[in-house]
C-alpha cells in the first residue's frame, strides 16, 4: 500500500489500480485516522483504501450513501478484524473489533482527493 493523492472511482468497479477492483461489494476500506493513532498504525498499514478524520466511520450503517470529492459511494457494513492484523501485532486482531472500519462501494464515477469533504447524503 502506497499513499496517494488521490485516486479515481468507477461506479460498480471501486478504486481504479487497487487490487479489489472489480469485486461486487468490498471495493474500498475506510478507516479512521483516530483509530489508527490508538493503536499506533501507519496509514496503510491496515491495507485501508481511505484514512478519514472527524467522522466515526464505525457508526456508519449498511446502505448510508457518503460524498468524498466528487465520488458517491454506498456503506456496505463493517469490515471484520481478520487474523493478518495479529500479524502487524500480536493480539491487534481483538483490539480492533468493532474498530476495523468499514466497507463501501463506488456508486457514481468521480475522484477523492486527500483534504477532500465528506457528506452524508442518506439517510438523513
Amino acid at each position: 500500500m502506497e499513499p496517494v493523492q488521490s485516486v479515481e472511482l468507477i461506479a460498480d468497479h471501486g478504486i481504479v489500480g487497487d487490487s479489489s477492483f472489480g469485486r461486487k461489494k468490498r471495493q474500498i476500506l475506510i478507516v479512521s485516522r483516530a483509530v489508527l493513532e490508538e493503536h499506533a498504525l501507519l496509514p496503510g498499514e491496515m491495507r485501508e483504501n481511505i484514512v478519514v478524520d472527524g467522522l466515526d466511520v464505525d457508526a456508519l450503517e449498511a446502505a448510508v450513501l457518503l460524498t468524498i470529492g466528487t465520488a458517491t459511494i454506498e456503506i456496505i457494513g463493517p469490515c471484520d478484524p481478520c487474523g493478518r492484523l495479529d500479524e502487524i501485532r500480536d493480539g491487534l486482531q481483538e483490539q480492533l473489533e468493532n474498530k476495523r472500519g468499514v466497507l463501501a462501494r463506488a456508486i457514481t464515477d468521480g475522484a477523492i482527493s486527500i483534504g477532500d469533504s465528506i457528506t452524508q447524503i442518506s439517510p438523513k
